[in-house]
């Protein structure tokens, strides 16, 4: 196999797995959207709050946002700090290089972040960590969604830095 055929294997894998995620994501959103209110329902009409309401809120909010991060970067929606001021008073290319260095900076912080979150979501996984109350739950997943959504953004930042350098070669040789 090429290596541009298996750069593009790899794309459509990673694209797969951030959309993925987003989906599974907006399922955790409709999952919160049917928990609440019925258990304002039980608390309102029953008198019995659903107990386990807190503790999966929660967890489905974590999974959620975890998803929905590596998805806004990948459409290139994600926060940004606005830079129209350094971008109007410094030279085009002085603004690339800070944007790279910027990336770099980012990029190490996310591995760090990355390999974190992965060690304790394996630690996290294989102790079964739960949490008790009225009902038990399980930890682990959110850990795993976390880990998941910091190795996914990792990468999807490595790309953009990558493809940035690439068209800023391409141009240094036309």
């Amino acid at each position: 196999m090429s290596g541009g055929r298996a750069v593009n294997r790899a794309s459509l894998c990673l694209d797969f797995t951030v959309k993925s995620f987003a989906v599974i994501s907006g399922v955790s959103l409709c999952g919160i959207g049917v928990i609440i209110p019925v258990d304002i329902v039980a608390r309102n009409l029953f008198n019995t709050p659903l107990p386990f309401t807190i503790p999966y809120v929660e967890l489905l909010l974590v999974v959620a946002i975890a998803g929905a991060i590596p998805y806004a970067q990948a459409q290139r929606e994600h926060v940004a700090v606005g830079t129209e001021v350094t971008d109007k008073i410094m030279p085009r290319a002085l603004n690339r290089w800070l944007h790279r260095v910027a990336m770099g900076v980012t990029i190490v912080v996310l591995a760090l972040m990355a390999l974190q979150t992965v060690q304790v979501a394996i630690d996290s996984w294989l102790v079964s960590e739960q949490r008790q109350g009225l009902v038990t739950v399980r930890l682990w997943p959110g850990r795993v969604a976390v880990a998941l959504g910091f190795v996914l953004l990792l990468i999807l930042v490595t790309k953009d830095l990558v493809l940035a350098w690439r068209r800023d070669v391409g141009q240094e040789h036309r």
